[in-house]
């Protein structure tokens, strides 16, 4: 948010988000657990492990590399999603 909008703006944006969606907090075993994952990059199999946990229906991102992933659940884009959606 911050590469598109001010400081404050990016503040409020991630408010929003934080009244649509939960957080999901991270912890030793999750960062040690994405290690055993077959992706190349290990932010994305953190993100993967955490999404995992949180039982979530799919990653959206707009990380061109995690949308090619080996991820077991669906990835999709925020665009798709908001297609998908109907906002």
């Amino acid at each position: 948010a911050r590469k598109n909008l001010s400081e404050t703006d990016a503040r409020e944006a991630l408010r929003n988000l934080f009244l649509v969606f939960n957080v999901v907090d991270l912890y030793g075993a999750d960062c040690r657990a994405a290690l055993d994952l077959p992706m190349k990059d290990y932010e994305d199999a953190v993100a993967a492990v955490c999404a995992r946990k949180a039982k979530v229906n799919c990653i959206i991102t707009r990380d061109e590399d995690f949308l090619r992933s080996t991820s077991k659940l669906p990835v999709i884009s925020p665009q798709a999603f908001l297609r998908q959606s109907n906002f």
